[in-house]
């Protein structure tokens, strides 16, 4: 794929690195979360987990009652936005804090990229990090890509018996976190860990699996499947709630991506507006949040709640405690998307056509020849942290300790 074009470089850089520094900060409270030292951390990375599928959001619907519950007792944010709409994006931008780059594949380039994330932050704390998924590891180059930025164990569809394997995907999602818990205890045992957990078995094509104790409720395979995802997450945190490592254990549960819904938009906020969950009943109060929020910002967000792991942050992330964004963007190949809690801007890269839309209303009018100004705002604000990211993987600026 030819770079991204979409801005002059140092423009971008000088413009980006503006925004971020000027971004208005929150006030300082008591519910500001620090973890203790030694604090294990579990990101589950919810495949398709659309915040359109949950009745935490609609709850006219009844697919969700594990995750609605968790929703419920955690630090919940409403206005969380998937970086892009693939799974390479969603990996790469919760771990890196870097947005997605349009259709690019960045974990498949060439010249391997030299991430500074959470892998290598809690790596350097001394905690093990692991990443589990369903299925082969080198789709989507996660076997090559994790291993050289940081993580230490990659548990995938080669370490699981054979007899468990169903479909394309690998193992459905109650044996990977069932295996998962059995590696975590196994790790608990040498100190802290960091680990990622990827869904998989809510993606086409669907495999339900047999002999569940689940009765689903629909008879359209999509939502059953749905319905199954949803009773693994709870089984899996029924399990890990009598693991002596539980209550020292900080999760994250977000989606790697929405799912595409009927939009009355050409670029569907479906696909990117997603659950964001802090959670940890000792030590985070159920709280809602409503500020904006991308993946890029899990990362520096915690990070900033536990000290005791160097915060080196190469990304162009914020701590979710601290800033609040104006905006929040993502990419679906070729197209921007900027987002604030009213207007929705579109930028469609081949035709180099934008539009923007009052969301909030879901009204279908074009505004952007009535608002100009706050359309190039909005663009300026996406377009130069996009080609910003991709000037600092092509110098370099990504890896950790990169002035050394």
């Amino acid at each position: 794929l030819q770079p991204i074009s979409l801005m002059d470089p140092d423009e971008a850089a000088r413009l980006s690195t503006s925004l971020i520094s000027e971004m208005p900060t929150l006030p300082e409270n008591d519910a500001t979360i620090t973890l203790p030292e030694g604090t294990n951390v579990v990101i589950v990375l919810m495949e398709s987990m659309s915040a359109d599928k949950m009745g935490f959001f609609h709850p006219e619907l009844n697919l969700t009652p594990n995750l609605d519950t968790l929703m419920q007792r955690g630090m919940a944010f409403t206005e969380a936005y998937s970086a892009g709409i693939h799974t390479h994006n969603g990996i790469y931008s919760t771990l890196f804090s870097h947005p997605a780059l349009l259709a690019q594949q960045v974990m498949k380039r060439g010249d391997m990229p030299q991430m500074c994330g959470l892998p290598q932050a809690f790596a350097a704390a001394g905690y093990s990090t692991s990443f589990f998924i369903t299925h082969d590891p080198e789709f989507d180059n996660l076997n090559g890509f994790l291993h050289a930025n940081g993580i230490q164990h990659l548990v995938s569809q080669l370490d699981y018996p054979a007899n468990e394997v169903v479909g394309t995907w690998g193992i459905p999602d109650h044996l990977l976190f069932r295996h998962a818990i059995d590696t975590l205890n196994s790790l608990a045992q040498q100190g802290p860990f960091f680990s990622t957990i990827l869904t998989c078995s809510d993606h086409t094509p669907y495999a339900f699996p047999d002999n569940i104790a689940l009765q689903p409720n629909h008879n359209e395979m999509n939502l059953r499947m749905v319905e199954y995802a949803d009773w693994a997450i709870g089984q899996f945190m029924r399990e890990v709630a009598q693991q002596p490592w539980f209550n020292n254990t900080f999760f994250v549960f977000l989606a790697d991506h929405g799912a595409s819904f009927k939009s009355i938009y050409d670029m569907t906020l479906s696909y990117h507006h997603i659950p964001l969950l802090f959670y940890m009943p000792s030590h985070i109060k159920p709280t809602l949040n409503s500020n904006l929020a991308m993946q890029i910002d899990v990362a520096p967000t915690l990070l900033g709640m536990i000290p005791s792991v160097p915060n080196e942050n190469h990304g162009l992330g914020v701590d979710l405690q601290h800033y609040l964004r104006p905006y929040a963007f993502f990419s679906a190949d070729d197209k921007v998307g900027v987002i604030d809690h009213e207007w929705f801007y579109v930028f469609r890269t081949t035709e180099k056509l934008q539009s923007l839309y009052r969301f909030a209303q879901q009204d279908p009018t074009d505004y952007y020849g009535q608002q100009q100004e706050r359309a190039a705002t909005m663009q300026r604000y996406a377009f130069s942290m996009i080609q910003h990211s991709q000037q600092m993987l092509l110098s370099h600026e990504t890896a950790c300790n990169h002035n050394e």
